[in-house]
């Protein structure tokens, strides 16, 4: 998996990131994410796309490429880092939504993958940016379906944690 941390893309000047209601940070958030993706030459398609099952909150073309971007905005890592909040059903949903969207909008054998970003607020007025790429792969678009659930050591049912997704098939 790739993952790259880098300081988030420039912020409007003059935004006090602790007085931002949740709403507003999320949407600050999925701006940079943005902006950060076309720094790296990615070209958007789609923003906040929604179905009757839920919102993707970017579409990206990257070379051949369709990519799916998951964008994650916490103040702190008190409770967790924001990529904790991506779990095995979220990248269930998420590969559903995916499905959706290709379906309207691209040919059936278009490669795809779903990628995280998590930017977190650092001191009083900083952003960490941080983008993990390929949190799963597509061959192609009608092909693409989650695998199971696994087992933990105990018996106990897990879903599909980020750690145990497969990159590529």
């Amino acid at each position: 998996m790739n993952v790259s941390r880098t300081p988030a893309p420039p912020r409007p000047d003059g935004i006090d990131l602790r007085r931002l209601t949740p709403h507003q940070l999320g949407r600050l958030g999925e701006d940079l994410a943005a902006a950060h993706l076309k720094r790296h030459r990615m070209q958007i398609l789609a923003r906040n796309w929604r179905d009757r099952s839920g919102e993707l909150d970017l579409v990206a073309r990257s070379g051949d490429t369709v990519v799916v971007c998951e964008v994650k905005t916490r103040r702190s890592e008190r409770f967790g880092g924001p990529l904790g909040a991506v779990d095995g059903e979220k990248v269930h949903r998420l590969e559903r939504l995916a499905r959706s969207w290709l379906r309207g909008h691209c040919r059936p054998d278009q490669p795809w993958r779903l990628d995280r970003l998590a930017l977190t607020v650092t001191g009083t007025a900083r952003l960490e940016l941080e983008h993990r790429q390929g949190a799963r792969r597509g061959l192609r678009a009608h092909e693409h379906r989650l695998h199971g659930r696994r087992r933990g050591r105990r018996g106990h049912r897990r879903g599909l944690g980020l750690q145990v997704l497969v990159e590529g098939r």
